[in-house]
């Protein structure tokens, strides 16, 4: 549905000659009370218009039936639209509004000024998706929240592609429109970036000039829809915390962390976040108060660490919101797109992978025997890299003798190392130069752990360690650290974080199999993921079935896939060819079934081969159509709970883009199916049970195909 400002603010084009991205004509019906007098465009209930804009037809003449308006700051514009037989007009300050709309013309971003303070909105084809939410900075010097002259626009179209090291599609396209709203006060320049893309919104602030300032505050907010439901996490800077449920009107205080999702009334879902986050700013958090405002600014951490400093000429990180519904929020690159291009001309030492790891499933790491066999694991299993975490060193800056017989056996197998260090033994230039040492014993990445904020001064400390990553070709893996913002555009080698509730914390009463679903629709969306998903449960939890946990290398994209478990656990499993040569990134992804809490089932290619996840909190039985494959036959061998929580029921069928697939799966379970064009091997020692006897005609025997098509 169209709103009534979007059909007031075309109609001021045309009289104004404003320049704004043109919507679509459509029909329209317009129910707003006779004689209604609203002292703002903004002011105009968005339900008043139910069906659509209306063609335009310009007519002087206006009845006893107009719609009263007056324009910001006693401007009045009288505009007039003709629907069918209803004559309805409006007033209003086309000179103080400006509206940007995406390539597809669905989405709408409404900038204004009201009252002297810089306001906006945003609506998703015609729907409600930010009310009326506040813009602007504030230094120390000068405040640029109100008072504000505006000066200038400046209209840019975006729309190119760019390839990826790692992600969930092999090359993304970056379309937006974007606009430059400069305002001046006291002599000084503020800008206002907006971008509209068709899956979402983005503003920054840009300050031009020279020398240093001080931020006081900021005062962006996103002003949430009445009757909103909510996913969020209460803030910890390492972003180890649980996405809970409420209702808007329950968040009227406290800090949250800006990984915030939300679905409207209206049943459109939007993730708030930030992107191009560095240390020439600082992390920002959300913080409600009452009305559905989440104010959106530096973290309660930062006071510790003193103000923030920005360098003129200066651009503060995105604030964003990912908008459409569940899977277009899953699918979405906007994040990374908000980044600039690489800096790194050749990435060719950049290599994404699967790597085994000793530390959580309790196996040693300060051991060679250990990691000579996780080596020859890893080799087994067609990865690329094991993991060598605390432990491995004698201490900082030590190098036990045993290390070079395991770099050694590493090289002889093709297997990369990562080595694991305390983020405070890399928080100098001095500390760094041990980084060179590594990478001439032949150390591929480093896994560095504790940060202890997102504080710009913290934030400089990480950008310190990925240029010096950078410049000895070691790729990095942040741990107990800061959400992504996209920057593995910019610095692939950053290739992937932690920032998660993840394995580590089994035994603890996490992570649950309702959790697991909510992660591709937040901590995914804004980057790579490190969750080091196990394959077997070590303290009897019932948190998620093991053909769940099949499942979650395909739900997870991380760059680096790390898969924990010890490796007899997987030569033992059912899943052990699903395992073996398992890609990290991926040419494709499609999200097939979304319910955020509930249920997600995701599919993502790899060369000619699919892969595809499905994981639930509740029992259900998941319905997919694979039209999404090429032309001819495939073959889908598929892991799926079996009697018991801790049983794999493994099967293969014969399918094509017209098969559709009904899997049942048992509470907190899931599912992992690989889709090759060639027969895959079957297992000869699985029994079928009675769980299974439904789909016992589909069963490739001796490589012999199956002709149904369908699982039920």
């Amino acid at each position: 549905m169209r709103k009534l400002f979007n059909f007031l603010l075309v109609l001021n084009f045309v009289i104004a000659n404003l320049l704004v991205f043109q919507a679509k004509p459509a029909k329209a019906e317009m129910n707003v009370t006779q004689g209604t007098n609203y002292a703002y465009l903004s002011d105009i209930p968005y339900e008043s218009v139910k069906t659509g804009l209306g063609n335009i037809k310009l007519d002087k003449s206006i009845d006893g039936n107009t719609l009263k308006l007056l324009g910001a700051d006693g401007v009045e514009i009288t505009a007039t639209a003709t629907f069918g037989n209803a004559t309805k007009s409006g007033k209003g300050n086309p000179d103080l509004t400006w509206i940007v709309k995406s390539p597809d013309n669905k989405l709408t971003v409404l900038v204004y000024v009201k009252a002297g303070y810089l306001k906006y909105k945003v609506f998703s084809d015609g729907k409600l998706v930010l009310n009326e939410s506040p813009m602007g900075i504030k230094l120390s010097d000068i405040d640029f929240t109100s008072g504000l002259t505006f000066k200038a626009r400046k209209d840019t179209t975006i729309n190119g592609t760019y390839s990826v090291v790692s992600g969930r599609k092999s090359s993304y396209t970056n379309n937006a429109n974007e606009s430059t709203l400069t305002f001046t006060k006291n002599g000084s320049d503020l800008d206002i970036i907006v971008r509209a893309y068709n899956d979402g919104m983005a503003f920054r602030y840009a300050i031009g000039g020279t020398g240093t300032k001080v931020v006081a505050t900021e005062s962006t907010g996103f002003k949430i829809p009445e009757g909103s439901k909510v996913r969020a996490m209460p803030y910890v800077h390492y972003y180890e915390n649980t996405y809970n449920p409420y209702n808007l009107n329950d968040l009227q205080s406290g800090e949250y962390a800006s990984i915030f999702l939300y679905k409207t009334p209206e049943d459109v879902w939007a993730l708030l976040s930030e992107a191009e986050l560095n240390g020439t700013y600082s992390g920002s958090s959300i913080k409600p108060t009452a009305g559905g405002l989440m104010n959106f600014n530096f973290t309660s951490l930062q006071e510790k660490y003193g103000p923030v400093t920005i360098v003129l000429p200066f651009q503060s990180p995105w604030r964003a919101a990912v908008i459409g519904t569940a899977a277009t929020i899953a699918q979405s690159n906007l994040i990374e797109n908000l980044n600039p291009p690489s800096k790194i001309a050749d990435t060719s030492w950049i290599k994404p992978g699967v790597t085994s790891w000793t530390w959580l499933n309790g196996d040693p790491t300060n051991d060679k025997d250990t990691y000579l066999r996780y080596i020859d694991f890893s080799a087994e299993m067609g990865w690329q890299y094991i993991i060598c975490d605390e432990g491995w060193q004698s201490g900082p800056g030590g190098w036990y003798p045993w290390m070079d017989d395991v770099m050694a056996r590493a090289k002889e197998k093709g297997i990369g190392i990562f080595v694991w260090s305390n983020y405070r033994n890399l928080d100098t230039p001095d500390k760094r130069q041990e980084l060179a040492q590594w990478a001439a014993k032949g150390i591929k990445g480093i896994k560095v752990d504790f940060f202890e904020s997102e504080s710009q001064s913290q934030l400089k400390i990480y950008d310190a360690i990925a240029q010096a990553a950078l410049d000895n070709h070691l790729m990095v893996n942040f741990h107990g650290a800061n959400k992504p913002s996209g920057e593995r555009r910019t610095y692939p080698h950053i290739i992937t974080r932690e920032a998660v509730r993840g394995a580590e914390y089994a035994g603890r009463g996490y992570p649950t199999a309702s959790y697991n679903t909510m992660l591709p629709f937040t901590r995914n969306v804004v980057g790579a993921l490190d969750y080091t998903p196990l394959l077997t449960h070590y303290f009897n939890e019932d948190y998620q079935t093991y053909a769940h946990l099949v499942a979650l290398p395909v739900i997870f994209e991380a760059g680096i896939q790390c898969l924990a478990d010890k490796p007899d656990r997987y030569r033992e499993s059912k899943a052990y060819d699903f395992f073996k040569s398992f890609p990290a990134t991926w040419d494709d992804t499609k999200v097939l079934e979304a319910d955020p809490g509930d249920y997600v089932t995701i599919a993502r290619k790899s060369g000619d081969n699919w892969f595809l996840g499905g994981i639930t909190d509740q029992v259900r039985t998941s319905n997919i159509t694979l039209d999404f494959l090429g032309k001819g036959q495939y073959y889908a061998k598929l892991y799926k709970d079996g009697a018991t929580n801790k049983d794999i029921s493994v099967k293969v069928i014969e399918v094509n883009n017209r098969s559709n697939l009904q899997i049942p799966m048992i509470l907190h379970g899931g599912y992992a199916i690989k889709i090759t064009k060639t027969i895959p091997s079957v297992p000869t020692s699985i029994t079928l049970n009675q769980t299974q006897a439904t789909v016992e005609q589909n069963y490739l025997h001796q490589g012999r195909a199956a002709t149904n098509e369908q699982i039920k």
